[in-house]
């Protein structure tokens, strides 16, 4: 730890801040980067996380469509009149 590190959590140590602000900003300062335990600091928020997800890739059926906008209609067109009428039509 480099001196300029100590000498900042010396001063936050002797702040009015409250005891769970202080304990989260050492922990910040001196956990190794590589710990599984994070300080809130370093958590991400709630939409961060919610926008995480696996990347969903385009099927061959799908590429051959925005391609083929002309076959694309058709389908479309196809759905809609047999929509309900045969299973699985309807997406």
């Amino acid at each position: 730890m480099n001196d300029k590190i100590f000498q900042l959590i010396c001063k936050i140590l002797d702040s009015d801040l409250g005891r769970q602000e202080k304990t989260e900003i050492v922990k910040f300062y001196l956990l190794p980067r590589n710990t599984p335990v994070k300080p809130i600091i370093e958590l991400p928020d709630e939409e961060q996380i919610n926008a995480l997800g696996p990347v969903d890739q385009p099927s061959a059926h799908d590429l051959k469509r925005k391609a083929n906008p002309k076959m694309a209609g058709e389908e479309d067109a196809m759905r809609g009149t047999l929509h309900g009428v045969v299973e699985g039509t309807g997406k």
